[in-house]
């Protein structure tokens, strides 16, 4: 069945693949066995009552794009549910940020300013054509959180000595889309920028 499964994410690309943008080495995809997908467009305005007008001015401000996601991670056999483990770890590990590694003063050479963040923990994000940048890349966005949960009621566990393993983890994250081109339409009724 692991194999089946692995033929037909490989085969149609549906894996859910996270993307460190400032370590693009650093990368992480699971068979998107998904639960949960919603999006919210919010839009911002500005708004200022007038003496004399029963409804306020509007100064349109932003639109904002945010994603709910959850998804499982299901594993046929040991090793698989090793590797799953071990892919949820890496993914929390990448919404951490990176420090400078300068020294801290002029003539310390062990020392490291790791109260200084040289980058942050952006990410893309990608699954198939529901979200992409347009140009085969993932959606540039920010993790505002990430929970994993192993499904114990249901799947149980491999019991390993000294180790135990979920065959099944829940796991959802927040995201917010970080838009990478002007998006909008012009006086023509035509839309400008990428689809993302």
């Amino acid at each position: 069945m692991s194999s089946a499964a692995n033929a037909y994410a490989q085969q149609r690309k549906y894996y859910l693949e996270f993307q460190s943008v400032h370590t693009e080495a650093q990368s992480v995809r699971f068979k998107a066995l998904l639960t949960t997908f919603s999006q919210d467009f919010q839009s911002s305005w500005n708004s200022q009552t007038v003496f004399g007008r029963m409804d306020p001015i509007y100064t349109f401000q932003n639109t904002q794009r945010s994603i709910t996601l959850a998804w499982k991670t299901i594993s046929w056999d040991i090793d698989e549910a090793l590797g799953n483990l071990e892919k949820i770890n890496k993914l929390a590990r990448m919404l951490y940020p990176t420090y400078d590694a300068s020294p801290r003063v002029a003539n310390d050479t062990i020392g490291v300013n790791a109260l200084t963040i040289a980058k942050p923990p952006l990410m893309r994000v990608r699954f198939v054509n529901w979200m992409n940048n347009g140009e085969g890349k993932g959606l540039m966005a920010v993790i505002e959180g990430f929970s994993f949960e192993p499904d114990l009621n249901e799947e149980g566990v491999f019991d390993m000595p000294g180790m135990i393993v979920p065959k099944t983890i829940n796991c959802s994250c927040n995201i917010k889309v970080l838009h990478e081109y002007d998006l909008g339409w012009n006086d023509k009724g035509q839309w400008l920028g990428n689809t993302e």
